[in-house]
């Protein structure tokens, strides 16, 4: 009888141990694919992150260049009327040298 109830102690022990081992099993699993979830997040966020400064840096390279274009048609414009007004003068000095004649 006491040899029985060892066996049976036993079993219960081995079973015990049993499902303590899958319980553990399974909530290690659960903690490695959270792990695996949590990188994967950070990733995306990486991406994401990386995107809108992409984006982010299109858009002040379109800035800069809108920016360029303006001040470039500033500086023509302004070339040109120093040209105008270079002319102007030339052709003032040339009637005035016409008119003294």
């Amino acid at each position: 009888v006491a040899m029985y109830e060892d066996e049976q102690e036993a079993e219960q022990e081995a079973e015990r141990r049993v499902r303590c081992l899958k319980r553990f099993g399974r909530e290690a699993n659960k903690a490695e694919l959270q792990a695996e979830r949590d990188a994967d997040e950070a990733q995306l966020q990486a991406r994401v992150a990386m995107y809108e400064d992409e984006q982010e840096a299109e858009q002040e390279a379109e800035r800069r260049v809108r920016c360029l274009k303006r001040f470039g048609r500033e500086a023509n414009k302004a070339e040109l009327q120093a040209e105008r007004d270079a002319d102007e003068a030339q052709l003032q000095a040339r009637v005035a040298m016409y008119e003294d004649e």
